[in-house]
């Protein structure tokens, strides 16, 4: 319907702020001056869920005017939405080409989000000691037509005994969604039935079982400790193994199961009623989060309701969720190679997200090259390399190169990273660390002259008390990093005789203890303490560290932390994989973890992961057209 007869007013004084944290109830209004009702259609299956959520919002916002209606199913509800006439749908599938084409057609598009999971969730007898099978195999076990006698060796065990088939009741919805996802649209006649999960893990956990068993997932979490064994893993055609977790059901990989989505009208989801319901639903703890399992359900994890809140309010359309998960079509058991080069105080966090991608694309052969930022620019935009971990912007001439080349870099910015200098709380005479007074403590000793032992001998106006300094190893870079950008040399010769420790965290609260020490450690870490220390301003400027001065760049010993992906290198597949792999939500916890200066991961984990799709999926499109031509033109077409 057009937004010109609607005509908003509010009922409750309230603001919607981003979050929606305190939803502003303000209801649309039909042309007789009534409030118009949030309506909601589509699947049977989902109405007692949405039933439930429904009445649990009206406790808190008891002016609210929800109607779930499911009749027709979710082709009419898609139908009315469409044109329109609805809200909301509720499904169990995504919404399809042609019901996208008749909302086309009509002038309305929609914000897809997901609701909650459903998973299938395999026990087998502990005696047959299977962690994973063909999923193929569990078809042929427990569909309608399958043979009268599985024997455990059918599924890869070595036990060659008879299959016992165990699960809940056929009402049940664990009952019906497994039966809808078996090819064959039925399961075998001769499951032994219970009307409680608890009576399926135990008949599966008895000494001596023989017993293969299904429930829901969330019915299997429910039973908690009760349960001695793990859902089995299911292999596909790649030979992969996945387990039903929250990720896996996420990424779709995880082939027992199904997503429940929500599919909001795009002129609706500008309704403030909308939105503060659909917050609630999503966004607080009182909504599906608790309701969901409660009713057999599996919930979705925050990254995911986080990015559907961001769709309903920056008005991001379209299938964000049903689409494939990955805009590259590239096998997890595809060979190939990319080079990664650059600076090497991005090296841990390289070597954390390529650990990641490489458990995935099993064949895939990174090679890293730790040369440095000047030198990794120059192989990066000679196009020597794919994949550039630098801590600073190109130069101009850097820039130059790249453009004579054609390397056109994408630009991953997560932020910045600097190394802080703590002292006792107590020490009110070290005001400054400037290139001079570094040298002087850091300076190793010669016959000639002997390194420092006492703060005096730096400035006589210290006191006479004998320098302590507490120092990472040498091998994890944060002293040669101190040297080079606060005393300018890479062969000043660092004494070897301080007190070393690899833990941030015990060096600051150790040299919180004492009067005389001084230590360094990475600002990140250190906003993991709460040690009595004092951070000491550097530079010719004294410069103190904190989050502005970090992410300005004025405070010297702080850098950026960034990734540049030559599109150049895209006609590589796994090079465009990778791009991908670092908006995986493992890399995006990554960098949370690393708390970088900056970081924004929602804005990574929405706005900027959305662009990398389509960009990603513009660019495997006109490959797969391409390459169709060429076909054509070899064939004689």
């Amino acid at each position: 319907m057009p937004l010109s007869w609607r005509l908003i007013r509010p009922l409750l004084l309230v603001t919607l702020v981003v979050t929606l944290a305190l939803p502003a109830m303000v209801w649309a209004q039909d042309g007789d001056g009534e409030a118009r009702p949030v309506v909601i259609q589509g699947s049977l299956e989902l109405e007692d869920l949405l039933t439930a959520l429904r009445d649990a919002y009206v406790e808190t916002a008891p002016d609210a005017n929800v109607t779930i209606d499911p009749r027709g199913g979710m082709r009419a509800g898609f139908d009315a939405l469409c044109n329109g006439d609805v809200d909301i749908v509720m499904a169990t599938e995504p919404i399809s080409d042609t019901q996208i084409k008749g909302c086309l057609n009509h002038e309305q598009d929609f914000v897809e989000l997901v609701l909650s999971y459903e998973a299938v969730a395999l026990l087998a007898a502990p005696e047959a000691q299977l962690t994973c099978v063909d999923t193929d195999a569990v078809y042929n076990a427990w569909q309608l037509g399958a043979p009268e006698e599985v024997s455990w060796a059918d599924l890869g065990s070595e036990l060659t005994d008879p299959v016992s088939f165990y699960g809940p009741d056929e009402a049940s919805s664990a009952y019906l969604l497994f039966r809808s996802l078996v090819p064959a649209g039925e399961l075998r006649e001769d499951i032994e039935t219970a009307r409680d999960a608890a009576d399926v893990l135990d008949a599966v956990q008895a000494e001596g079982s023989r017993a293969f068993g299904f429930m829901s997932l969330a019915q299997f979490e429910a039973l908690g400790s009760e349960a001695t064994v793990a859902p089995l893993q299911l292999r596909d055609q790649t030979g992969e193994c996945f387990a039903p977790s929250v990720s896996t059901l996420g990424a779709r990989t995880y082939p027992l199961a199904r997503t429940d989505y929500l599919y909001v009208n795009a002129e609706s989801a500008q309704r403030e009623d909308v939105r503060a319901f659909l917050q609630f639903v999503l966004g607080e703890e009182d909504g599906v989060r608790a309701i969901g399992p409660q009713q057999g359900y599996t919930v979705a994890d925050e990254g995911t309701y986080a990015f559907g809140i961001n769709n309903l309010l920056t008005g991001n359309t379209g299938r964000t969720f049903s689409r494939p998960p990955s805009p590259v079509s590239l096998s997890t058991m595809e060979a190939g190679s990319l080079t990664i080069t650059g600076s090497s105080l991005m090296y841990e966090l390289t070597q954390a997200l390529q650990a990641e991608f490489t458990s995935r694309f099993a064949a895939a052969q990174i090679s890293t090259d730790v040369v440095g930022n000047t030198q990794g620019w120059q192989a990066f935009c000679s196009g020597e390399a794919d994949v550039l971990q630098a801590t600073r912007p190109p130069t101009d001439e850097e820039a130059a190169l790249c453009e004579e080349n054609g390397i056109d870099p994408y630009e991953l910015d997560l932020g910045a990273q600097a190394l802080v200098l703590a002292v006792p709380a107590a020490n009110d005479w070290l005001e400054c660390l400037d290139a001079d007074t570094a040298a002087a403590l850091l300076r190793a000793g010669t016959e000639d002259q002997p390194a420092v032992t006492q703060w005096n001998e730096v400035n006589a106006d210290w006191p006479e008390e004998s320098v302590l300094l507490v120092a990472p190893p040498m091998k994890t870079g944060e002293t040669d990093f101190l040297v080079y950008h606060l005393i300018g040399d890479l062969s000043f010769p660092v004494r070897l005789d301080m007190a070393e420790n690899a833990d941030p965290l015990y060096r600051v609260a150790g040299v919180a203890n004492t009067e005389n020490g001084l230590t360094w450690l990475w600002w990140t870490d250190f906003q993991q303490s709460d040690a009595d220390v004092r951070l000491l301003p550097v530079g010719a400027e004294c410069a103190a560290p904190s989050a502005e001065s970090i992410a300005d760049g004025t405070y010297p010993l702080s850098y950026g932390v960034r990734y540049y992906v030559s599109r150049a290198s895209f006609e590589n597949p796994m090079v465009r994989a990778f791009l991908w792999h670092l908006f995986d939500e493992t890399s995006l916890n990554q960098y949370a973890e690393r708390g970088f200066v900056g970081l924004d991961v929602d804005a990574l984990r929405n706005t900027e992961r959305e662009e990398v799709y389509d960009m990603l999926a513009a660019y495997e499109q006109a490959a797969a057209e391409m390459n169709a031509t060429d076909t054509g033109a070899d064939s004689g077409e």
